[in-house]
Parts: C-alpha cells; sequence; structure tokens
C-alpha cells in the first residue's frame, strides 16, 4: 500500500497518480481473479525483510530480557475441532494487543510461508495474507497468515482492533478463527485456521460470470450472510467492510458463510453512534461504504476531524451491496469508471429509487421482481439509515422468511 499525496488514505501500489480523491476505487485483489507471481513474490519478499529484520532485532535483545509465551483461555463452548485456543506472542512493548502480548517466540521459528502461487491468499485492507505450515514437533498443520507490517501508528490500532474483535467471536462458526498472534517489532502476524472446501464470494463471482442466482440460492445466500452479520453484532461489533472477497462460502449444496477480515471492526454500545476518524472511516472500500459515511465525510472533514455513524445499518448497507452483486451479477449503483460519483449524489442530494433508477449503473434489474423481493432491496439499500434495517431486522422480512 502506499499513500494518496493529497488526502492522505492509502492507495492500492497499482495507482500510478497518487494523487486520487477518496473516489479512488481500485480494488487490488478485484483486478485479476489472481494475484500474478510477480506479485506475489513482491510480497513475500516484503516479508522476509520483515523477518530478517525482526530476528536481528530479538538477536540484540535477546540479553536483555527473558522471553514468555502468553496463553489466552480455552474457548468458551468448543463446538468443532477448528475453534482452538488463542497464544499472543511478542514484544512487552506491544501495548496495542492488551496485557496479554509479552515477549516471546518470532513468527518464522514456528512457521515457514508456503512461497509462489499457492502460498498468496490475498491482500486486505491492512495486510497480505499468506499460506504457511506450523514447524516443529507435531507440526505439519496448514494456517493463512495476516502479515500487516507495523510502519504507522493506524497499523498497531487495527491489528489490536482486529484481535480483540475475534476474541469476542471465538467459537463463532460465522467468523474465522484466530489461532495465534505474533506482536514483533516491524510487522504483527496475525495466525488463522485455514478455510478449505469452499471459496470467497469473489470467487463465486467470477465463476458466475455475471449471471444471476436463481431465487431459491439467492435467498439462502441473503439469509446466510445477514444471519452470520447479525451474530457478529449481538457480540457488539460492526465490521465496516462487508465485501465479497471478505466472505467465504462452503462447497455445499447450502453454504455456509464465514466472515474473513476483522481489519475494520469496531466494538460500539448499543444506542450509541460509531465514532470514527474521518481517515479511518474511509479506508474502506469505497463501492460498498454506506452513503452515510460518505456524506459527513465530504460535508464535515473540513470541520471535523471525527464522523459519526449507526455501525449496524452501515453493514447493512455494505451487506446489501454484496448480496445484490452476488445475486445479480453487478454492483447496483456503479458505472464503469466512475464507482463512487452515484452514491455520492444520491447521499448528499438525498435522491430517491426513481432518481437511482434513472442514474446511470442504476438499479434497473429490480424491474420484473416479485413486489416482496423488490421490496427487500429497496430496504436493504435505502440511502437514508434511518428507513433502513439492521441485519437482525432484514432476517424478518418476508422474502427470506417464505
Amino acid at each position: 500500500m502506499l499513500e494518496c499525496t493529497v488526502d492522505g488514505i492509502e492507495m492500492h501500489k497499482k495507482c500510478s497518480l497518487l494523487q486520487q480523491s477518496p473516489a479512488c476505487t481500485l480494488d487490488y485483489a478485484s483486478e485479476g481473479s489472481e494475484l500474478s507471481v510477480s506479485d506475489a513474490s513482491e510480497v513475500i519478499q516484503e516479508v522476509r525483510s520483515v523477518e530478517r529484520a525482526s530476528s536481528a532485532a530479538g538477536r540484540e535483545s535477546a540479553g536483555k530480557r527473558p522471553c514468555h509465551a502468553a496463553q489466552l483461555g480455552p474457548l468458551d463452548s468448543p463446538r468443532s475441532s477448528r475453534h482452538r485456543r488463542v497464544t499472543v506472542d511478542g514484544s512487552s512493548q506491544a501495548w496495542w494487543l492488551g496485557p496479554t502480548a509479552l515477549a516471546g517466540q518470532s513468527f518464522h521459528r514456528d512457521f515457514s510461508l508456503v512461497e509462489g502461487r499457492k502460498g498468496m491468499l490475498g491482500r486486505g485492507t491492512f495486510g497480505s495474507v499468506h499460506r504457511c505450515i506450523q514447524n516443529g514437533e507435531g507440526g505439519g498443520e496448514t494456517y493463512a497468515v495476516k502479515v500487516v507490517k507495523l510502519n504507522r501508528y493506524e497499523d498497531r490500532q487495527a491489528v489490536g482492533r482486529e484481535r480483540r474483535a475475534l476474541e469476542k467471536m471465538k467459537g463463532a462458526s460465522c467468523a474465522v478463527q484466530l489461532h495465534r498472534v505474533y506482536a514483533e517489532q516491524h510487522a504483527a502476524f496475525l495466525v488463522f485456521e485455514l478455510l478449505e472446501n469452499g471459496g470467497t464470494l469473489e470467487e463465486l463471482l467470477v465463476r458466475q460470470s455475471g449471471q444471476r442466482l436463481d431465487q431459491a440460492s439467492a435467498r439462502h445466500l441473503c439469509r446466510a450472510l445477514l444471519q452470520a452479520v447479525a451474530e457478529v453484532h449481538e457480540n457488539g461489533i460492526c465490521l465496516l467492510d462487508i465485501k465479497p472477497a471478505n466472505v467465504w462460502v462452503s462447497a455445499e449444496e447450502l453454504p455456509q458463510v464465514c466472515l474473513l477480515d476483522f481489519g475494520m471492526a469496531h466494538e460500539f454500545v448499543p444506542g450509541k453512534a460509531v465514532r470514527l476518524a474521518a481517515r479511518s472511516a474511509l479506508a474502506g472500500t469505497p463501492a460498498y461504504m454506506a452513503p452515510e459515511i460518505i456524506q459527513a465525510n465530504l460535508s464535515h472533514c473540513a470541520r471535523s476531524r471525527f464522523t459519526a455513524f449507526n455501525g449496524k445499518k452501515a453493514d447493512a448497507w455494505s451487506v446489501g451491496v454484496t448480496l445484490y452483486q452476488a445475486c445479480f451479477g453487478a454492483l447496483p449503483f456503479q458505472p464503469p469508471a466512475k464507482a463512487l460519483d452515484p452514491i455520492r449524489e444520491m447521499s448528499l442530494l438525498h435522491a430517491d429509487w426513481d432518481a437511482m433508477a434513472r442514474s446511470d449503473g442504476g438499479i434497473s434489474t429490480l424491474d420484473g421482481l416479485s413486489p416482496t423481493e423488490r421490496h427487500f432491496w429497496r430496504q436493504v439499500l435505502a440511502c437514508d439509515p434511518a428507513e433502513r434495517p439492521t441485519a437482525s431486522e432484514l432476517l424478518q422480512h418476508p422474502f427470506l422468511r417464505s
């Protein structure tokens, strides 16, 4: 990731201008169905350099303090073999991970990265994800590891948020399970279970090639994703970065859904707004970002460094866009090359559904649907958050209960 020289937001390496406004919507993962070998090699080299720096720092401090490993408690509900203990290893200065992060072993001593095309699993908002294999006696098991380079204060905050959120989701089948966290001087390594026998919703969309899902499949997918998000909300967490690349779908006749990326997750108090720094609020993916978040930043960023919004309603919008794309094979409001413009216009002008249908990239695909199904999409993609139900409320909609 690079940093925009105008707005200070994170930019993808494929952006050659580095002077884009918050309207930049380049999604690195969606530029192709998979990363090239050169891209994967570049990331592996970055990780190797981080490991060498961490190893050197560890040798320098070896005689200064003893090494410890803090074990967090066992999972409250061991519902399956994939719900295991979580270990945090790292520096005693890793205050952003909480008091359990003590000095400990380094990631590259306990795990080996799988190199090449098979080793690169993807890239998220705050880090790259790789396949890795556990070393030592009793090793050989394969995991996924997110590597976050700790170049900025925001990177440490993101790792701490993700770890705290996933601690709350221990034992929940709707969330990827965290196995171990390594906090080193130059990088954090979050080791997750490796989900197999399935793939991301983004991969499903590639195979779907713009084709619509049949109504039964669409209804099941809507229900499954809304149930997963509602369960996360019940634990006092909003995700703020729901999109196809962050949703894993099992390869079953009735697929199960698992949420993958908690890097943007924030804890919230029921009945109170989520309050974020304006820069952090725009760190998600614009095509899936709720209009009220964009509106707040466009309207108030000159007067305030913070924005407040209902996290559950913001997630509901992202779920709506994600589900719409999965069910109809296209984004609801995105014309080519101007992905954010319709959302900005609708948000600022409070445009209604008729205006949306007339705009470029409008929701013309709702024509021909049953009144019940059409009403469902109107609700989940309501521009006004006051008129948009939450995930748990949407589960009661007649379209999903039929």
